[in-house]
């Protein structure tokens, strides 16, 4: 059986999804692509939606591989874009929402 990750993502919170094919990507040099300046860059800024985050790291992708990826290359995004609700601490009688408080966390459950 394969561990599994639970998390949940806070509002405003985005998860960025990709194959191996992507941060082994080379160049004509043999350099591996740069996976995580790719993404920042292509983060930076207003307007960092999903959408442009994949376009964003897919184009400097296939700039670093000369259009030509070795290997199957798959991007997702994934973003909660729900509202931001109160904090507990600011509702009357401090109370709590059922699941609120949640952060991402490491460990795997079987």
């Amino acid at each position: 059986m394969r561990a599994q990750l639970h998390v949940r993502l806070a509002p405003g919170e985005a998860l960025f999804l990709h194959t191996d094919g992507v941060d082994e990507a080379r160049d004509g040099t043999g350099r591996c692509f740069p996976l995580g300046g790719a993404l920042a860059k292509a983060a930076a800024g207003p307007g960092a939606t999903p959408a442009r985050l994949v376009a964003g790291v897919y184009a400097a992708l296939l700039r670093h591989t000369g259009g030509r990826p070795a290997d199957d290359v798959a991007l997702l995004v994934l973003r909660n874009d729900r509202p931001l609700r109160d904090r507990p601490a600011d509702r009357p009688g401090g109370e709590r929402m059922r699941g609120e408080g949640l952060r991402p966390a490491g460990g795997a459950s079987r």
